[in-house]
């Protein structure tokens, strides 16, 4: 009786799942038109003062069960649980703008975002001169802005008070959406095909839930909103000295040019 129960359970949740991922495309969408973009930058100037910017992005661990067969370990992440690292471009209301579900835990942060379809957007300048908030774990490039390691100036520590502020609403997004569906907290127990859908799904629900208003759920234990996130996000890649090469001067002409 039990595994019967399991079974008719397991068939709604895939059935259910599957019917809201065909919403995807209404709900989870980057700004493409000229007002679009302009919105969205104007919306997240008002955060801490940085321009241009339509997104922040980041990822996060989704724990699941092993997956098995010989390329289960690829899935375990540097905490030693098996995991998917699902990437996110959020917008300044939290939204989920863009998603990435399918990637094993071991994998990069910044290999996921190289191999997906946004960033041959960005490469291809589809966003004209918009862009993209990352942390340190990100290249530095013209569309894609990341703070300074060792800020040496008042300039570049201003630079980077208003990237991090702005850049947190990624990290802010993960916190809410986890409070929201708290399986994707404490980890999915259903094959890997279905994990990533059900990723997929609770992104979904969660920008109509932000559409229509929905109170945001309280933070669990009575935790602050920067501690939660920083459990949350404890999967995390340190930050690491990259080269940045030539494009560095994308980011130094905001401040030659005087802007922070």
């Amino acid at each position: 009786m039990r595994n019967t129960i399991h079974y008719h359970i397991s068939r709604i949740v895939n059935k259910v799942t599957n019917a809201i991922i065909q919403l995807r495309n209404r709900h989870i969408k980057m700004p493409t038109t000229a007002r679009g973009i302009q919105e969205k930058q104007s919306a997240f100037y008002t955060i801490a003062n940085f321009p241009s910017v339509i997104g922040t992005i980041d990822c996060t661990h989704v724990k699941i069960q092993s997956p098995g067969g010989d390329d289960a370990e690829l899935f375990r992440n540097r905490k030693s649980y098996f995991s998917i690292n699902c990437q996110t471009i959020s917008g300044p209301n939290l939204k989920v703008q863009n998603v990435v579900a399918r990637w094993p835990g071991s994998t990069h942060d910044s290999a996921i975002f190289t191999n997906s379809r946004v960033c041959q957007e960005f490469e291809s300048g589809i966003y004209g001169q918009a862009l993209l908030l990352g942390d340190n774990g990100y290249p530095l490039k013209n569309y894609l802005i990341t703070s300074y390691l060792n800020p040496g100036t008042p300039a570049q520590e201003r630079f980077n008070k208003s990237q991090i502020k702005t850049r947190n609403t990624v990290e802010r997004q993960y916190g809410v959406i986890k409070r929201r569906f708290p399986a994707l907290a404490m980890g999915l127990r259903i094959k890997l095909e279905r994990a990533c859908n059900v990723i997929i799904a609770c992104c979904i629900l969660h920008n109509i839930c932000v559409d229509f208003g929905e109170d945001v759920p309280p933070t669990p234990d009575e935790l602050d909103e920067d501690t939660l996130n920083r459990r949350i996000q404890d999967g995390q890649i340190e930050n690491q000295t990259l080269d940045f090469g030539s494009v560095a001067i994308d980011r130094r002409s905001l401040i030659t040019q005087n802007y922070f």
